[in-house]
Formats: structure tokens, C-alpha cells, sequence
């Protein structure tokens, strides 16, 4: 079994292609910026996981996560009608993480949350979620199979931060909301896969851009773009085109002085894309040690994608997620 932490309390760095089958954190020699060792009760509140799982169908698009901060938890859920505009969600936090958990394996994840009236299940097989008139039954009958850009680099002066993305996973299943039943269907329902654990900076900073969907010619179409956390010496930027991965450069994000256009470029020239919004949901939290401003956005992707094979890739109005966070933590 590959663990990300060394016998020796070592950290590995880089992107690996085989599988990391444990994050063990808290096996890790942690120390502070001044060379001492981080107590064992102390690791344990500053490591942060969290567990993603981000649906698109012709109809919908839907998300589901379990947050573990140490000394709290949080989770949400909710449902975007696309056509419709309307949004379904809920959320709500734990102190001290009382009823999360999510398992150190981001190969079988099992990932859950248990409190105020909401119950959630995720792990390799799909996602099993009742939450304030919100159903999911999902499976991921393809999740092992679907190939993962695993990355691991440093975070601050002595953190780090793991991360295993993969996209578009074939989905299959239900999701109600609203009353309204939405069947999910292999072929035309996907799912992008976030597993992310680690001791991130104290201030964290990312924006995010995400595709699961398929192009006009059947290929199904895959895609994960960040900056603010995996840029030291190695990024978490890559496309999948029916599970051919294309890796990209760094990526930057801009957006118009209004706000509402997301331009997202690459430097290796492989991404050039426009994002408009349709709709959002966020969080802003400021309680002077912990805070948060969060805001997820769903829309309309334009412009091209470069495969490593030079096949330029149309994009015109596929569905996708962007998301600028800020956290304290």
C-alpha cells in the first residue's frame, strides 16, 4: 500500500500516476517554523480534508461535501436546475467535527456526515445523501477505472497539500429536489471527483474551474484548473478527453470589472476559455480566527482546449463550475 508520509515521518512531493492509497497525515514529523515538533493533538486540528463530488446532467447540475477542519466540520449539498434557474441547498457546520468523517484512502474514499437532520455517504461506489428535500442516490460504477491527476506539493513554509481530481466519472442513479425526481444517466451524467487532505496554509486562497460533461461528438470531456494552492513546483492543472489526460501549465484567472465574465488562460496556450455565470452560492464567515469568503459559481464554458496530441477542442457552452474561496483556518 503507497502512503503519502514516508517510514521515516518524510513527506512525498510530486504528481504520481500509480496510486496513493493512504494520506496518512498524522504520521507526518510536523514541526513549526522555528524547528520544533507539533504535538500530536495539535496535528490533528490543523490538518484539513475535504470530499467533493460535483454532478452534470442535460438537466441539472448538483454537488455534495464533507469538510473536516479538525476543530470543526461542515458540509453542503444542493441542486441547480439549469433551464429553470433555481437553486436548492443546504448546510450546516459541527463543532469539533462531531458526526463527520472522512477516511484517509482518496482510492476508496468513504467520506460521511451525520447531524442537525442531515445524512450523507460517499464513497468509491456513489453517494448515498437525505437532507432537507434533498435526495441522492448516485452510483460510480466507473470511479476506479477513470484515470486521476494525484498531486502532492508543499504548502507554506512547512505544510503540504494533497489532491486527487478525476473527471468526467460516469454516473448512474437519482437526485430529487424541489419535488422533482432527475434520472442519471451513463452517457449523458457526470461526476468530477475532489479529494483533497493535507496541512494547508493558515490564510488559503484558491480559484477553481471544472468540467464533467460530454462534447458534441460523443467524447466525454473532463476538467480541473486551479492556482492559489498547487503551484509550488508542481500544478493540479489537466483534461480529460474519454480519459486521455492532457496535463496543463499554470493557469491564471481574471475576471471583467463587473465581475461576471471568468477569462481562464493557460501558459502553455492549451486552455483558453471564457466563463459566463448562470448562478452561485457562497459563504462569507468572518470570526476574527476563522474565516471564510466562499463563492461557487455554475455556468457556460467558451472558447478551446490544445489535447497533447495538438487536437483543438471546441467549447461552447458546456456546463461547468468556478469558485473563488478564501479561508482562514
Amino acid at each position: 500500500m503507497e502512503k503519502i508520509v514516508n517510514p521515516d515521518g518524510s513527506i512525498r512531493l510530486g504528481i504520481f500516476d500509480s496510486p496513493v492509497d493512504e494520506i496518512n497525515g498524522q504520521d507526518h514529523h510536523l514541526r513549526t517554523t522555528s524547528g520544533r515538533t507539533v504535538p500530536a493533538f495539535l496535528k490533528r486540528l490543523l490538518y484539513k480534508g475535504f470530499h467533493f463530488i460535483g454532478i452534470t446532467t442535460p438537466g441539472i447540475m448538483a454537488g455534495i461535501a464533507v469538510v473536516d477542519l479538525g476543530y470543526l466540520a461542515s458540509t453542503f449539498a444542493y441542486v441547480y436546475h439549469r433551464e429553470d434557474k433555481w437553486l436548492e441547498e443546504t448546510s450546516t457546520i459541527s463543532l469539533l467535527g462531531r458526526g463527520a468523517s472522512i477516511a484517509p484512502f482518496p482510492e476508496r474514499p468513504n467520506s460521511s456526515f451525520k447531524k442537525n437532520g442531515i445524512r450523507i455517504n460517499m464513497d468509491h461506489q456513489g453517494v448515498e445523501a437525505s437532507a432537507d428535500g434533498l435526495e441522492f442516490r448516485v452510483g460510480l460504477p466507473d470511479f476506479s477505472a477513470v484515470p486521476a491527476l494525484r498531486i502532492c506539493t508543499r504548502a507554506g513554509y512547512r505544510g503540504w497539500s494533497f489532491t486527487r481530481k478525476a473527471a468526467p466519472v460516469s454516473v448512474l442513479g437519482s437526485i430529487q429536489a424541489r419535488g422533482e425526481t432527475f434520472d442519471l444517466n451513463p452517457g449523458d451524467s457526470f461526476a468530477i471527483s475532489d479529494w483533497t487532505g493535507g496541512f494547508l496554509r493558515r490564510d488559503t486562497f484558491w480559484n477553481w474551474a471544472a468540467i464533467a460533461f460530454c462534447l458534441p461528438d460523443g467524447r466525454s470531456l473532463g476538467l480541473n484548473l486551479s492556482w492559489g494552492v498547487n503551484e509550488t513546483g508542481f500544478t493540479e492543472n489537466a483534461f480529460w478527453v474519454d480519459s486521455v489526460m492532457t496535463k496543463v501549465d499554470t493557469v491564471s484567472f481574471s475576471k471583467d470589472d463587473a465581475g461576471s465574465i471568468w477569462q481562464i488562460s493557460s501558459y502553455d496556450g492549451r486552455v483558453d476559455l471564457e466563463f459566463v455565470p448562470d448562478s452561485s452560492r457562497g459563504e462569507h464567515v468572518n470570526a476574527l480566527v476563522v474565516a471564510t469568503a466562499f463563492t461557487q459559481c455554475f455556468g457556460r464554458f467558451h472558447g478551446r482546449l490544445t489535447t497533447r496530441d495538438n487536437e483543438v477542442i471546441s467549447i461552447d457552452g458546456v456546463p461547468g463550475w468556478t469558485e473563488d474561496h478564501f479561508a482562514r483556518w
